[in-house]
């Protein structure tokens, strides 16, 4: 009996001490259990790199987020991601004609608190539209003339399943561009393809916790950390920060605030892609401060 206890106690202690050294599961496993029991339901559009001068850009110093800002930014890398889609989210929405409805996030399990503060922050949603009616979206022939680097909506999906095909491709092909009223039809409706897509990845944030694009925001944060300084202002990093839906986003809102008519955003539509304490705070995070000042000069 004892010889046995001895054996019992032997094969329980091995258990266990398996179980305290097993190794934490990595971001990309993860992202691998997490894509064979979901689809991406929210498709990052593969947008252009503009060519510019790269060697003009402003020095690797951290930006002051929140140095003018009453905003607290979560330190939890979820709440921060969740927080900075949902803004976007509402901004991108603004610039949609009233038929197209904006789907609200009412119910939210895993981020329910940090909905509850954003919804009670009066400078979260402004009512202001700041819809474009830009006359070059006017006929088909001027919008071939536009660079899709310019305007990187024009990168937009159609679809709400797959990268293609993109308001660019729909431009240059003249049997598909019959389905749409205008290019400005085409455009609105790009646009509200992929904030469906955004307000399903909200949902599943909700739901889950986490989403395939969450988890290659981490993917993204660790590699640059072990980038170090050697992720520098140029093509390749802006080509990798596009891959992220919170960068990707920031370019389609710096193209819609600096394409307005008169050139400027008006006050009441409240902070602008340049001056949002939640975007500073992600490109100090991403340590590409530059990367703001890649943004300007894509005007």
């Amino acid at each position: 009996m004892q010889k046995i206890g001895f054996l019992f106690t032997v094969v329980l202690f091995a258990g266990c001490a398996s179980n305290y050294y097993q190794r934490p599961e990595s971001i990309d496993s993860k992202m691998q259990r997490y894509k064979s029991k979901n689809k991406n339901e929210n498709i990052v559009p593969s947008l252009t790199v503009r060519p510019i001068h790269f060697s003009n850009q402003i020095k690797t110093t951290r930006t002051p987020a929140s140095s003018n800002s009453k905003v607290a930014l979560p330190q939890s890398n979820k709440k921060f991601y969740f927080l900075t889609l949902l803004g976007q989210y509402h901004s991108l929405s603004s610039y949609l004609p009233k038929q197209y409805k904006k789907k609200e996030i009412n119910f939210c399990p895993h981020f329910h608190s940090s909905l509850v503060d954003y919804n009670e922050n009066p400078n979260s949603q402004k009512k202001t539209s700041r819809l474009i009616d830009h006359k070059n979206l006017a006929s088909w022939d001027s919008m071939k003339e536009f660079d899709a680097s310019q305007y990187p909506e024009l990168n937009l999906s159609i679809s709400e399943t797959e990268a293609e095909p993109r308001v660019v491709d729909i431009i240059g092909n003249e049997q598909e561009r019959k389905k749409y009223r205008s290019p400005k039809d085409l455009v609105y409706r790009a646009m509200n393809t992929h904030l469906t897509k955004t307000y399903k990845e909200l949902n599943t944030l909700c739901e889950y916790g986490n989403s395939a694009n969450y988890y290659h925001y981490e993917n993204l944060l660790g590699h640059i950390q072990r980038k170090g300084t050697q992720f520098k202002a140029n093509t390749e990093s802006i080509q990798i920060l596009l891959k992220s839906t919170l960068y990707s986003n920031m370019t389609l809102l710096n193209s819609f605030e600096n394409n307005r008519p008169n050139g400027r955003v008006p006050a009441s539509a409240g902070t602008t892609v340049y001056t949002n304490p939640y975007h500073l705070e992600l490109l100090n995070r991403l340590n590409a401060p530059w990367a703001l000042n890649y943004l300007k000069e894509s005007k």
